[in-house]
């Protein structure tokens, strides 16, 4: 038998620590408790630094807007406040296209302004009903506080996306009127609404709220001059407003005089046509610098002594932003009313909280929601698609599906 006379072999084992013991006839490791309380604070640090690295990518982007990630805006770092100074406008992030944003196709659009997730279905329905009275234009929307999920909806709908840093305005400080936060927050979207005027590479917008119905083509609203809208429908809508000078805003149109008249008096900006114009955008902006008070349903008041002070606010017909019918008391005039209007404003009551199988108007705008569904779901089911989250759409459809009654009148 050949004897194998390596040293090595022949040799004894020598012991590498005196806390880690080998055992050759097991091949095993003995560990002693310092050595497993070691690996323990190594596990730990590793499992710190997966879930500081997670919440690293989840950290807003400065440069998210210009990828398609996620939408929700850093308030600390995004957004804009007006003050009561001389303000360069200058400075002012314009509106930012998201990636996957469909291309421009005409000189003219219909616009919106969303914020949150919970009006997404409504802008979808509105847009629907656009498309079903082969509306001509393109469809833009605003947003800011979306998540991807409802951007990705929107794009597929067709429907360009802009993201938008908050317009917020520091009107409060001669105000004895106590301003709560659900105050300030809406206050802050109907501002933003403003920034529509920036979206210069269109000639003419027709901006319309989330919680308008389309029922016949308005193409024709395109024709109009700047700055169009609806005035009030019935005294009980309390839009007259007529305190200029209380508003600190200076008095340049000399008929301009507080009257109190259905279909002239006040403004209602669901629905209005404008032309896009940093320069104009500037102007508004300048001159909310210097309110010293926070109007009545800000936005709406502002912009009616803007336009009617520089004799420029045109006065749309009321079947272009229906709403409060309950205030008609003759059926016949209402069955008229309701028979002609071409857009119907769900004042109130909002129609995707819940079906109200009584009201036709409600009835109208679900059977439009459900198409929505469908038309996701065969787009789904033709492209393969696995971006489009289905479940996300049937769950805003869902928290509407209860039925009940609502305020609107059919």
């Amino acid at each position: 038998m050949l004897q194998n006379n390596s040293p090595h072999l022949n040799s004894p084992v020598k012991k590498k620590s005196p806390r880690a013991k080998l055992n050759l006839n097991t091949c095993s490791l003995k560990f002693s408790k310092i050595d497993y309380f070691l690996f323990g604070c190594l596990s730990v640090l590793s499992l710190l630094a997966l879930i500081l690295s997670f919440l690293k990518s989840k950290t807003p982007d400065p440069d998210a807007f210009s990828k398609f990630g996620q939408f929700a805006i850093n308030q600390n770092t995004f957004q804009n406040t007006i003050p009561h100074s001389s303000l360069n406008n200058k400075s002012l992030p314009a509106l930012i296209a998201t990636s996957y944003s469909p291309k421009q196709t005409s000189s003219k659009c219909f616009g919106t302004l969303t914020v949150g997730d919970k009006f997404v279905l409504g802008t979808l329905v509105l847009f629907n009903s656009l498309k079903k009275v082969n509306s001509d234009g393109d469809f833009c929307v605003m947003f800011y506080n979306l998540s991807v999920n409802s951007v990705q909806l929107l794009n597929k709908f067709g429907v360009r996306t802009f993201l938008v840093s908050p317009l917020i305005v520091e009107l409060y400080r001669d105000s004895n009127r106590e301003i709560t936060k659900s105050m300030e927050f809406r206050d802050n979207i109907l501002w933003s609404k403003l920034r529509i005027w920036q979206l210069e590479e269109y000639d003419k917008i027709v901006m319309l709220d989330t919680d308008l119905f389309v029922v016949k083509n308005v193409d024709e609203l395109f024709n109009y001059s700047e700055f169009a809208a609806t005035p009030m429908i019935d005294k009980k809508e309390k839009i007259s407003f007529w305190r200029s000078p209380l508003m600190g805003m200076a008095v340049r149109n000399k008929n301009f005089r507080p009257v109190n008249l259905p279909h002239w008096t006040g403004l209602n900006s669901g629905v209005t046509v404008l032309i896009p114009s940093n320069l104009t955008f500037s102007t508004l902006v300048n001159e909310l610098s210097i309110l010293p008070n926070r109007p009545c349903c800000p936005s709406q008041e502002f912009l009616l002594y803007f336009f009617e002070e520089r004799k420029k606010y045109v006065r749309l017909p009321l079947l272009y932003n229906a709403r409060m019918l309950e205030t008609i008391e003759d059926d016949l005039e209402k069955r008229s009313f309701l028979r002609n209007m071409k857009i119907y404003h769900f004042v109130g009551s909002k129609p995707w909280k819940k079906r109200d199988n009584n009201c036709k108007l409600n009835r109208m705008w679900w059977k439009q929601a459900d198409e929505v569904l469908k038309y996701f779901s065969d787009l789904y089911i033709a492209s393969n698609d696995n971006n489009l989250n289905l479940n996300y759409l049937r769950s805003l459809l869902k928290k509407g599906s209860q039925t009940g009654k609502t305020n609107n009148v059919s």
